[in-house]
């Protein structure tokens, strides 16, 4: 509407040029490499398959075989990029909201450093993703923190069949028509006591494995869900956990004069931002104690 790119435009050249010749090297040289890039390749040629049982097991939507999807090199130099910015962009959103609710919560802290601090004595220091991955009060912290601070407040979906949602109490129902857009309001659904009880408590044990089968489906979505969810969600994810077992394992976060414990939104950004950003101290650790 108002012509205003969502990026500089040479920053943008810069990375549609980068895409375009790797796509163009690929295909000349026959270059193989398992990432996204060639996974969209494929889905063009339409020789995209499933490799494992596990993508049914989580109710995704992967027949055995797809058929050929109409992809131009600009659709993919365009996810490329959309996987590029969830991927750091989100994590390092998460990351900023993660350490501030662990300051603040000292309890929390001390307790994830414990765990961390048992995975690098029981792997030598040697960290890998089957050790993180198994880090369960590390995911509890993750996942509350995004229920509490997500990094996107809200996604919007396009209505492809005409529905209607029934008026509930002092609210009106509302019909959408094929087309309409609606939008879906994430930290609207976090903070909502209904679902979450004392919503702006954080609390990581909301998703231990007691607590979270009483989550109610569809009011946790700091990633979106279905098909068209974050596609960079995992790799954040990922990034942020190593980030912070390699934080925490050597320094405690702090509360200083310049933090803002009760966080409140600045109007001047597109995702949740704080007023005057985040001020933390950082106090290194002694791990004999």
């Amino acid at each position: 509407m108002f012509r205003i790119p969502f990026l500089a435009r040479g920053p943008s050249e810069f990375f549609r040029n980068l895409v375009k010749t790797n796509i163009r090297t690929r295909e000349k040289e026959g270059i193989i490499r398992i990432d996204m890039i060639h996974l969209l390749m494929q889905a063009r040629k339409g020789e995209l398959t499933k490799d494992t049982q596990q993508d049914e097991d989580q109710g995704h939507m992967s027949p055995g075989k797809a058929g050929k999807l109409d992809l131009t090199d600009e659709d993919i130099v365009a996810q490329a990029m959309v996987f590029f910015l969830a991927g750091f962009d989100t994590a390092s959103t998460l990351l900023c909201y993660t350490t501030h609710l662990l300051a603040v919560n000292e309890d929390a802290q001390v307790q994830l450093q414990s765990e961390i601090d048992d995975m690098l004595r029981e792997t030598g220091e040697n960290i890998s993703y089957e050790a993180i991955q198994a880090m369960k009060y590390l995911d509890m912290v993750i996942s509350e923190s995004l229920r509490v601070f997500p990094p996107v407040d809200n996604v919007d979906r396009v209505c492809v069949k005409p529905y209607s949602i029934p008026a509930k109490g002092n609210q009106p129902g509302t019909n959408f028509q094929v087309d309409d857009i609606a939008l879906i309001h994430i930290l609207g659904l976090h903070r909502d006591p209904e679902f979450f009880p004392e919503p702006d408590r954080f609390d990581p044990e909301r998703f231990s494995e007691e607590n979270k089968s009483s989550i109610k489906p569809f009011t946790y979505m700091p990633f979106g869900l279905g098909q068209r969810s974050c596609i960079g969600n995992r790799f954040a994810l990922m990034e942020a956990k190593v980030a912070l077992v390699y934080l925490l394992s050597r320094f405690s976060l702090r509360v200083v004069d310049k933090t803002t414990v009760k966080i409140e939104f600045s109007a001047n950004s597109l995702t949740p931002t704080p007023k005057g950003g985040f001020w933390l101290g950082i106090q290194l650790r002694d791990r004999k104690e």
